[in-house]
């Protein structure tokens, strides 16, 4: 993980943005459920970072997470760059027609992802 932080400048001095998230892509906002998703984006210059947590203890989460539009196209492809699980799930392409722009998280309990492209 400090690897990937020296090698992200976003991760150490990027600016902070807390994402909204959707169940099914129609109504996003920030979780509110003790055992929901977190997410926020680190964003320095044109370069986003995302980072997802699923913090329910038992339940796997599939989530809708907003991306900003500009500095990511339609049909964006993030990557997983860490996982504190051993086989993490790639992430679906942002959304082409959507508003906002969002891309799909799978997540297992209590993981957590660093995206990035």
């Amino acid at each position: 993980l400090s690897n990937l932080r020296q090698q992200e400048p976003a991760l150490r001095y990027g600016r902070q943005y807390f994402r909204p998230e959707s169940r099914n892509g129609v109504g996003f906002g920030i979780s509110t459920d003790p055992n929901g998703v977190l997410a926020f984006s680190r964003i320095l210059h044109d370069r986003e970072m995302l980072i997802v947590a699923n913090l329910n203890t038992t339940a796997n989460a599939t989530r809708h997470i907003v991306i900003d539009a500009k500095l990511n196209p339609a049909d964006t492809a993030f990557r997983v760059l860490y996982s504190n699980k051993p086989s993490p799930r790639a992430p679906a392409r942002s959304s082409q027609s959507r508003n906002p722009r969002s891309i799909q998280v799978f997540l297992e309990p209590m993981e957590i992802q660093i995206l990035g492209r």
